[in-house]
């Protein structure tokens, strides 16, 4: 699931389609390192916050090395860009436009977003190659451990509910009817509304980021507690989700919970797996499209199921993402055959 996400996060990041197997391991295990990291600083050695007492600890150099290893693969990327321009004498903010087609009528290929940071540097001096890197190692991070674990958490429940499985896979075969080879276009999401439940389900029980933090800038007054300007507030996702009092049946995986009717009166807040507010993820949009079509083409072709079905729900570990405890989920994985 890390090599269809980083190949996902890097076409549309980077207009990169593939990556080596050596260039996917070394990201993903520089980006593991890097949630080692601080977990280890954030929740298990505090003493490590100090900057001071960090630099001496075996620990920052582990964080130099994830870093150096995961960002040369991005400049080597933007290097490889750079020399495309400039062998095709390109400007892309000059060839660029607003129409779908080029002159013959033949559909244009979207920009990636390295493209679209090129276009604004043309503009902007000060948007060098480093704030590049930057924003592009920002949105693979972000996007890639996160991504992984959904995909591997909904393929480990839909493969423990067969019923589930089912009602989604009879959804997809009525939507592709016409041609169940044919790839799937923007207007087939919005009708795969089973399946969205399905993933909003997951992320209820398995939210990528089971806590997140907020630094207070202001006092703010919490029931009779008042919670003073400059906290560090941690706030627990998972166990949000999980509250009897909103989610009757919690541990459960009833994925028509989210079906509208049942969803009225909800707190919008009780569902939070991107956060929200104003420090929403700005890439749930993305994440929930990309999450949609991963799906849909896997239930598509494949059918998933455990050894066990009754046995209990993996407990995740939970560290900076919420990732199972045993390292692994293990699936049974067969072609589907689809009756016409």
């Amino acid at each position: 699931m890390s090599k269809l996400a980083l190949d996902i996060l890097s076409e549309t990041s980077m207009g990169r389609k593939t990556w080596s197997e050596e260039e996917t391991i070394n990201y993903v295990q520089g980006l593991e390192g890097l949630e080692h990291v601080y977990t280890q600083r954030s929740f298990h050695q505090p003493w490590l916050r100090s900057d001071f007492i960090f630099k001496l600890s075996p620990l920052y150099r582990l964080e130099k090395r994830c870093i150096s290893n995961t960002r040369s693969l991005i400049d080597k990327v933007i290097q490889n860009r750079h020399e495309q321009q400039k062998k095709n004498g390109q400007s892309l903010v000059f060839n660029n436009n607003e129409k779908e087609e080029d002159e013959y009528n033949r559909p244009k290929k979207r920009l990636a977003f390295l493209d679209l940071l090129f276009q604004a540097a043309e503009a902007n001096p000060d948007l060098n190659d480093e704030a590049i890197r930057n924003e592009i190692f920002l949105f693979m991070s972000a996007g890639l451990d996160t991504t992984s674990l959904t995909l591997i958490w909904f393929l480990y429940l839909i493969a423990k509910h067969p019923e589930q499985q089912k009602l989604v896979t009879q959804e997809l075969d009525l939507i592709f009817s016409d041609d169940s080879d044919r790839p799937m276009t923007a207007q087939d999401l919005p009708l795969l509304k089973y399946l969205e439940c399905c993933i909003k389900e997951t992320l209820r029980l398995y939210p990528s980021l089971p806590l997140i933090s907020r630094h207070l800038t202001e006092d703010v007054q919490a029931g009779r507690y008042t919670l003073p300007k400059g906290l560090t507030v941690i706030l627990n996702i998972y166990s949000a989700h999980r509250n009897p009092e909103v989610y009757p049946d919690p541990d459960a995986f009833k994925p028509e919970r989210f079906f509208p009717e049942n969803s009225v009166g909800r707190h919008p807040y009780a569902f939070i797996p991107f956060s929200a507010g104003v420090r929403i993820c700005i890439g749930y949009k993305y994440a929930m499209m990309e999450l949609k079509v991963s799906l849909a083409n896997l239930l598509r072709r494949l059918r998933f199921s455990v050894s066990d079905p009754s046995a209990p729900l993996e407990i995740p570990s939970m560290q900076l993402t919420a990732k199972p405890k045993s390292g692994q989920c293990n699936l049974i994985v067969s072609k589907r055959v689809v009756v016409s």
